[in-house]
């Protein structure tokens, strides 16, 4: 046995001497020669030398065969320094970064733009939340090193309770265990418990993220889409102002029946608006301020200052009321009659009215009038005298009707009241019916040309269908076409002005309406589109996680660059155990738990330290 020693020894110096160049000397006693290390092994061949970087004990080891050559060694070297720096943690953390910056990137490029010119099929908040997932992953993995590796050098500076060993892994594994680490260790380890506080935090990126986008709707115009409205600078009826080939007078009578129809309805309340274009994909429409054409009215409860003359012929009854303020044209009388023995009878009467049309000398722009009388209660207890009434006057006359703020959506036109001038006739010459009448707006000057035939026919029709007479009481056996019955029921001021309304549509549309030359006012057409609003506070939350993981990568690679860079490695709790306690002193009662372990391992203190032998362990305090 001690000549194989001596011839191992022997072997072993030759081979020193061939690699290095020179032999070492070996003790004399081979005997006390150690080739295993700490720990003797007598089947291991191999021999190791002890040494050490900064605080940590490493081993190079040579085998039978020789020390490798330097154009091995390299290599090793750099695969070792890929392998046990912080280049993991340090990637993760530029990861995190470029997540972050590639969401500022989306962000800027979809501020303040129609979703629709996104272009991509992922929507930027799904690929903000994508990006968000990879960002805070990657910061979680230098945050989880940080604080493992820091434990460590929580232990080497002094002496620690055991227990702290539990709260840092747990730490670096998620929330709670920052929480429970945070709340134990506290000021012992700032920065640990700073890396804690942004594990804790990084609960809130993806709530954050989710808020950073916000879609609203917004009006925006369309480029490709136009609206219009019709304005009257003048009005040629399609019903009367029609001339045959010879110059005569030619009816149109189904534009007629059109033009009849759409005043009947418009007595009633269907009033006919003017010709809009506001068509899908146009959800709104606006025009510019403007001035059109149009029928101007005026409505007066004048049965305060009504005088009422009645006389009595035989068992009839017969008032005429007259009032002051009509126009000189309205000169038919409002007469009423009832029969004196039986109000009830239906020879009694319950609505009157009389109506007047301006001729071609009036010059103030009037066009007709209507006076009306309209019974408010009758019993047979007035048969001595007339019963209670109501008289109203109605009159309509040409304007100038400017809007301000008129839009429109692909159903409704929408309005505010205009401002309205009254317009005075110019020029129109007696005996000619088929002359244009010139109207003129005294404050601008502007002309309007106003056909003849439209000018006496179309109110001749209303001055015809407004003078009308109804009993109080009928049978349905007296249902006609007499818009009397609509009076009579209906508020005479609403009456007043849907027929005013309604001749401003009929002038201002040439296809539903009257008027051959209705003039298409051009306007802008907008549609309600998804906007894309980026909300940047929202993204303070984590931009200052992934800046603030960076900050503490790096100061915790400056703090523990002099320590053995163990991480959460779990073999170093195997290599560097404890020391100092004996077996009985770690005899933990039946069932062993965590929690058993836990409770002893508050009573232990030790530090990360050398033994006598050199060797890293957790010796006893």
């Amino acid at each position: 046995m001690e000549h194989s020693s001596q011839l191992l020894q022997h072997e072993l110096a030759g081979s020193l001497q061939t690699s290095t160049g020179r032999s070492k000397s070996l003790p004399e006693n081979p005997s006390s020669v150690s080739l295993l290390g700490p720990t003797e092994n007598p089947t291991n061949t191999s021999h190791r030398t002890s040494f050490r970087i900064g605080d940590s004990t490493q081993t190079s080891s040579s085998n039978e065969s020789g020390i490798p050559g330097d154009e091995e060694k390299e290599p090793r070297k750099k695969s070792e320094a890929m392998s046990w720096w912080w280049w993991w943690e340090i990637g993760a953390a530029m990861l995190g970064t470029i997540s972050m910056l590639l969401i500022i990137a989306v962000l800027f490029k979809v501020q303040d733009k129609p979703l629709q010119d996104w272009t991509l099929s992922i929507q930027p908040n799904s690929l903000i939340a994508v990006f968000t997932t990879i960002g805070k992953t990657a910061t979680m993995v230098p945050i989880a090193s940080c604080i493992a590796q820091l434990k460590w050098r929580h232990f080497d500076r002094r002496d620690r309770r055991l227990d702290h060993l539990q709260l840092f892994e747990d730490a670096s594994r998620g929330p709670w265990g920052a929480v429970t680490m945070m709340y134990s260790v506290r000021y012992q380890a700032w920065l640990a418990s700073a890396l804690a506080l942004v594990t804790v935090v990084a609960l809130g990126i993806e709530p954050s993220a989710q808020q950073i986008l916000n879609f609203p709707h917004r009006i925006t115009m369309l480029k490709n889409a136009s609206a219009e409205i019709g304005i009257a600078d003048g009005y040629s009826s399609k019903a009367y102002d029609v001339f045959d080939a010879i110059g005569s007078d030619a009816v149109g009578f189904e534009d007629i029946w059109a033009l009849q129809n759409h005043l009947i309805g418009g007595m009633a309340g269907t009033v006919l608006q003017p010709r809009v274009e506001c068509a899908s994909p146009a959800t709104q429409c606006s025009w510019e301020d403007f001035t059109t054409l149009g029928v101007c009215s005026n409505f007066r409860n004048v049965t305060d200052v009504a005088i009422r003359n009645c006389n009595t012929n035989g068992t009839r009854l017969s008032c005429t009321y007259s009032f002051p303020g009509r126009e000189p044209y309205d000169d038919q009388d409002l007469s009423i009659g009832w029969l004196t023995t039986a109000y009830s009878s239906t020879a009694s009467t319950g609505f009157r009215s009389a109506t007047g049309v301006a001729d071609e000398s009036n010059q103030s722009g009037a066009i007709g009038s209507m006076a009306a009388v309209k019974v408010t209660a009758i019993t047979e207890h007035e048969a001595l005298g007339p019963p209670k009434t109501e008289v109203y006057y109605s009159t309509w006359y040409w304007c100038a009707q400017t809007y301000h703020g008129v839009t429109a959506t692909p159903n409704a036109l929408h309005t505010s009241p205009p401002q309205t001038e009254r317009l005075f006739v110019m020029n129109n010459p007696p005996g000619k019916d088929v002359a244009d009448n010139t109207l003129r707006a005294n404050s601008t000057g502007k002309l309007y040309k106003i056909g003849g035939l439209a000018q006496e026919l179309v109110f001749w029709y209303l001055e015809n269908a407004l003078n009308t007479t109804t009993p109080s009481l009928y049978n349905p056996a007296y249902f006609n076409l007499n818009v009397g019955y609509l009076l009579q029921s209906n508020n005479i001021s609403n009456v007043t002005q849907n027929i005013a309304d309604t001749l401003r549509g009929l002038m201002r549309s040439d296809t539903a309406g009257d008027n051959r030359n209705v003039t298409m006012l051009k306007g802008e057409a907008f549609y309600n589109t998804t906007f894309v609003e980026v909300r940047w506070p929202w993204i303070i939350l984590p931009l200052a996680e992934t800046l603030l993981t960076v900050v503490l990568l790096a100061i915790s690679i400056a703090l523990t660059r002099q320590q053995p860079l163990l991480k959460t490695s779990v073999m170093a709790f195997l290599v560097h155990g404890l020391e100092g306690w004996s077996d009985d002193e770690l005899a933990v009662g039946r069932p062993e738990t965590a929690e058993s372990l836990h409770g002893m391992a508050k009573g232990m203190t030790a530090s990360f330290r050398e033994n006598g032998r050199g060797r890293l362990k957790f010796v006893r305090s």
